[in-house]
């Protein structure tokens, strides 16, 4: 019975701590809402022709597909990216090292946003316009550079598949019953990487490598 009571009255006590700990939330957001400033009403501006064509233009604009952050696609020139492509490549040294001490070979494989190999190339060539770049390249070219820089073997996808999907006028990326285009690769991308993959391998192979 005496263990029954404990109990009892340890449920009894943590139910009243969190009655004071709702109980001071929500003073906290009263207090909160009545000392906070109402912000000044204002009345919507007239929009202009000249808004509604900017707007229109706007709209029509690529969008880059969710998920996928424009400054990949261009030197680094905030902290947060700089930072991020240090970490980055120092994760791929650390690999490396890590993957040839267990008596294994490591490749770094370059993989394709996309846009990158949209068959239209003038889909491309509009979004580096857009962005103020001369390709889209910029990534797999900085992974080339470590990798000549630290030793590192690198299977480059982005040339090749832009390659065959040029070719073939075949999307590499996105399904029709989504939206092609975008997203994963489908069943065309994915043979594409496995033949540039596979070749690789095999020529590899074949010198002792």
């Amino acid at each position: 019975r005496s263990t029954s009571t404990a109990i009892k009255v340890k449920l009894l006590n943590t139910s009243r701590v969190l009655q004071v700990a709702q109980l001071a939330k929500a003073r906290l957001l009263n207090r909160d809402s009545h000392s906070a400033p109402k912000p000044a009403e204002q009345t919507p501006a007239k929009q202009t022709r000249a808004d509604e064509v900017a707007a229109d233009e706007t709209a029509s604009e690529p969008l880059l597909e969710p998920g996928l952050d424009e400054a990949v696609f261009r030197e680094p020139t905030d902290r947060r990216w700089r930072e991020a492509w240090r970490l980055t490549e120092e994760l791929l040294v650390a690999i490396d090292r890590e993957s040839a001490a267990a008596g294994a070979k490591c490749y770094v494989l370059t993989l394709t946003a996309a846009v990158q190999v949209d068959p239209d190339a003038s889909v491309q060539r509009e979004l580096a316009d857009r962005l103020g770049v001369d390709d889209l390249d910029y990534a797999p070219r900085r992974i080339q550079q470590l990798a000549e820089d630290r030793q590192l073997a690198v299977i480059d996808l982005v040339a090749p598949l832009r390659t065959v999907a040029a070719k073939e006028q075949t999307p590499l990326h996105g399904f029709a019953i989504t939206r092609l285009n975008t997203g994963h690769w489908n069943e065309a991308g994915h043979a594409a990487a496995a033949k540039v993959i596979a070749d690789r391998l095999a020529a590899d192979w074949k010198v002792g490598n």
